[in-house]
């Protein structure tokens, strides 16, 4: 099995809601992702939403809202940068920038040796059914959901689905949510060893439980 990473994001739960949607520079939205032409800012009721068009997906996103901080892009490089940048901004308008929790998600995309759909039926839901003649049954899995819990703070939400127009393909959806408080918005190093360490647990635990890899 191989995996490549197609998306990367982090959303923060502010601790204490904003009174106000966040309102930012014009200049410095635009400047955002490094793309002032195809980059569009626009409030919303549920935040300042800065997006850039893009051929890659998923096209990178912010949204600043009064619940919470989301920054999602394709590479993470750029999620960190992103979410330095916001920080700084956001210090200069006096807000507080504390966290009640906060989530590192991720989306893959894993290349596997066989059939996607008869993949997931033999591991996720053939094995399991109480049926004595299994002969001539074809079972079509479209979304396996689960979550994992890794102590008291940590928990990992998982979907699995087969992956759209390749045959021996899954797409995954990680969202590893924290039940931590932060002082802050992470600083550069903190978010990018998170991540780090986040993919190494991925690696080692969810994957190598359910994919074998590795071995």
């Amino acid at each position: 099995m191989e995996y490549e990473i197609i998306s990367y994001s982090f959303v923060g739960i502010w601790q204490t809601p904003m009174v106000r949607i966040p309102m930012l520079d014009n200049k410095f939205c635009k400047d955002l992702f490094g793309d002032p032409y195809r980059t569009d800012a626009a409030v919303m009721p549920d935040g300042l939403f800065i997006t850039m068009a893009s051929r890659v997906i998923p096209s990178p996103i912010v949204q600043v809202g009064q619940q919470k901080i989301l920054v999602i892009t394709p590479t993470l490089e750029t999620t960190v940068d992103t979410l330095v940048k916001l920080k700084t901004e956001l210090s200069t308008k006096e807000f507080n920038l504390e966290l009640k929790s906060y989530g590192i998600n991720f989306e893959f995309e894993l290349t596997i040796e066989e059939n996607a759909i008869d993949f997931l039926a033999n591991n996720f839901v053939f094995k399991n059914l109480q049926i004595n003649n299994k002969e001539g049954i074809k079972i079509y899995p479209t979304d396996i959901n689960f979550t994992i819990l890794n102590g008291e703070t940590e928990k990992f939400v998982i979907l699995i689905q087969p992956r759209l127009n390749k045959e021996k393909a899954l797409f995954l959806s990680i969202n590893c949510h924290n039940e931590k408080a932060l002082p802050s918005l992470p600083s550069k190093e903190e978010i990018s060893t998170t991540f780090d360490d986040t993919i190494k647990y991925i690696e080692n635990n969810i994957f190598k439980a359910l994919f074998n890899y590795g071995n």
